[in-house]
């Protein structure tokens, strides 16, 4: 991962859901490719130490999933957590309409 682009204050969120602004997604994405770079996922934080990807987490990754099916077929969901160990970051695949955590040799 080369880069994590952080909250903006045109997105929405509360405590149990995410609503990124579209439009200015579609322009840092756009941004990026000119730099060679490719959109696999996005993040969020858990106020938890060691974060686990929860229900509606996974419901929302998959909607997203589905909706970009043709541009980002295995995306990647990133959860921060509170720990500044490395445990403190996990990810989770989605492919073929299953969730499972990432490790090194996923």
């Amino acid at each position: 991962m080369s880069l994590a682009t952080p909250p903006h204050e045109s997105d929405r969120a509360g405590w149990t859901w995410l609503e990124l602004n579209s439009e200015r997604c579609q322009h840092e994405v756009e941004f990026a490719n000119a730099q060679g770079l490719r959109l696999v996922g996005y993040w969020h934080t858990h106020p938890q130490t060691v974060p686990a990807i929860s229900p509606t987490d996974i419901a929302s990754f998959s909607r997203f999933a589905a909706r970009y099916a043709e541009e980002l077929p295995h995306p990647i969901a990133v959860i921060v957590g509170l720990s500044p160990q490395p445990n403190g970051i996990k990810a989770w695949l989605f492919r073929d309409g299953a969730c499972r955590e990432a490790s090194l040799d996923s």
